[in-house]
């Protein structure tokens, strides 16, 4: 038998170490159930931030660089010692710590994340100040903002989902190292620097008016204003509401179109759950087109034309996607728009002849060149993911779709230009049959009303 006074005391010692709350732990790992389909995707490249991926050799060249901030912070304040900053951390390091998984610290001394914590967050401050600043250029003796390349990969990095910091931590040196007259709201200057989201500008929360949600870290922050028009947003709540009391949790294990299922409704029977590809939806007599000026998940369907915003598609695409993904597995707030969004283009794509035909219509850039690579990524972004929502973003489009698809006189019409008006010389030889007959039977009618007359 256990000594019992021993299971007692390691029983209260792993209960007095978990957060106060579950709401502390705010910065997750990315589950083993998402990296086993690709795990490079969750791995930063250039620069690690926070305690995750800290020492990493690959990541070693940019710890310096970072210290090189720290001092470019100190000078730009006319400052000689980290003393007041350190103090200032210390107050939070508790809940900082209470923030992350516990297990990944407990090899780490209590000095070392609470340094990982000053010098990552001054880094970052100080990189966003810099980057939205007019006076940056290509000769700055910055390796960072010497290449594009370095910077667009370092931004990338700062949106990985376990390369964050608690965004307090980085309001605090925000408010503590502000000068006079700059710039003092750090959600503005970070929607300026973080110009690597596809599609134009963001959509800030209050323009919807949906309710605040806490700004959990920087990838929060970005997913949670980086929103559909307000009005699609207030179309999906309403519709969110009435499909409540058919919720189920879905977990889909490999999923594409043929699995999509969100309540106790069957996919056939469902016609807000899926559409067909895009090569069928041309042969149904649907037209593409591509939109200007909105957010990519801005998609709309009327009068027989689906209306979709330019992606383009290049080599972080797919891990900025996965990232935004997981992240929308762990909180449930009101809208699941990156799953919605991927579940619909995985929908259109089921091959590369599916991709060609978005990219003559000008609504993917590819950038990767080849079109089965792109059909492959988005047929497999959504394997192992699990869905909690009760509804898609896109249920509306969807319903629309299928009731164009179903009506016979859209496919006849389709499979009439298809077959005869499918090119200029096609419509000539159409054109002089019609007329050949039109002739025939004028005459065969002249030589009726002869032979009658004579």
């Amino acid at each position: 038998m256990g000594s019992v006074p021993a299971i007692i005391t390691h029983i209260e010692k792993v209960l007095n170490h978990l957060p106060k709350t579950p709401s502390e732990r705010i910065l997750l790992r990315v589950p083993n159930h998402l990296r086993r389909v690709k795990n490079e995707a969750y791995e930063p490249d250039i620069i690690s931030i926070g305690p995750y991926h800290r020492g990493k050799d690959h990541l070693t060249a940019m710890e310096e660089h970072k210290f090189s901030y720290l001092k470019l912070l100190l000078q730009r304040r006319d400052e000689s010692s980290i003393a007041k900053y350190v103090e200032a951390l210390n107050e939070l390091s508790e809940r900082a710590a209470n923030s992350y998984e516990k297990r990944f610290l407990e090899e780490r001394q209590p000095d070392d994340f609470l340094e990982t914590m000053l010098v990552d967050g001054c880094f970052i401050v100080e990189l966003i100040r810099k980057g939205v600043a007019e006076n940056v250029s290509s000769e700055d003796d910055d390796p960072i903002f010497r290449s594009e390349m370095t910077l667009y990969a370092v931004r990338h990095d700062l949106l990985l989902l376990e390369n964050q910091l608690p965004f307090f931590i980085l309001q605090k040196l925000f408010d503590i190292t502000l000068l006079p007259n700059e710039e003092s709201n750090l959600e503005d200057m970070i929607f300026q620097f973080f110009r690597i989201l596809p599609g134009p500008g963001y959509k800030r929360r209050e323009e919807h008016n949906l309710p605040k949600v806490p700004v959990r870290h920087l990838l929060g922050l970005m997913h949670d204003n980086w929103l559909p028009s307000p009005q699609g947003v207030k179309a999906y709540l309403n519709n969110t509401d009435q499909e409540k009391q058919k919720t189920k949790c879905v977990v889909c294990l490999s999923i594409g179109c043929d699995l999509i299922c969100r309540n106790e409704t069957s996919k056939e029977d469902d016609p807000e759950a899926h559409i067909r590809c895009a090569t069928e939806l041309v042969e149904a007599g649907i037209k593409f087109r591509r939109v200007e000026g909105c957010s990519i998940f801005d998609i709309k369907f009327a009068n027989g034309i689906l209306e979709i915003p330019k992606l383009t598609i290049e080599d972080r695409t797919e891990s900025l996607l996965r990232n935004l993904i997981a992240y929308e597995q762990f909180w449930k707030d009101d809208i699941y728009h990156a799953i919605d969004y991927t579940m619909f283009m995985d929908c259109l794509i089921n091959s590369n002849k599916d991709v060609e035909l978005l990219c003559r219509s000008k609504i993917i850039d590819n950038w990767l060149g080849d079109d089965k690579v792109v059909a492959s990524m988005f047929n497999r972004l959504l394997d192992n993911v699990r869905f909690y929502h009760e509804r898609s973003f896109y249920s509306e489009i969807y319903a629309k779709v299928n009731k164009y698809c179903g009506r016979k006189w859209n496919v006849s019409k389709a499979k009439l230009r298809h077959d005869y008006f499918n090119g200029p010389w096609a419509l000539i030889s159409f054109l002089a049959a019609v007329f050949l007959l039109l002739l025939t039977i004028l005459q065969t009618v002249y030589s009726v009303l002869s032979y009658h007359h004579s």
